[in-house]
């Protein structure tokens, strides 16, 4: 019976492809008034990247087309939304 426990555990501690695989991680916010979105983060070559996903309110919903369903954002570091606020950037930083 200890052999069957310990092949168990050894087996949960090996990751899975899916782990192995996974880039980042998401949550549901929402704020008064607004849909609810996606906030989180992609590790894309060791680098952390912030990411705000939102549903696409320009989609046609009348017709089918091409348009994307979600849209995806990276998220404004502090010290670019006060670079922002204080007009102190130039055409090269947008």
């Amino acid at each position: 019976m200890q052999e069957e426990t310990s092949s168990n555990y050894s087996q949960k501690k090996q990751k899975s492809p899916w782990a192995e695989n996974k880039i980042g991680n998401f949550w549901i916010k929402e704020r008064d008034g607004d849909s609810p979105y996606l906030l989180g983060f992609l590790m894309i070559d060791g680098k952390r990247h912030n990411v705000s996903i939102y549903k696409n309110k320009f989609k046609s919903e009348d017709k089918p087309s091409n348009e994307a369903d979600f849209v995806a954002f990276k998220n404004f570091s502090k010290y670019e939304v006060e670079k922002y606020k204080n007009k102190n950037y130039t055409k090269k930083d947008l």
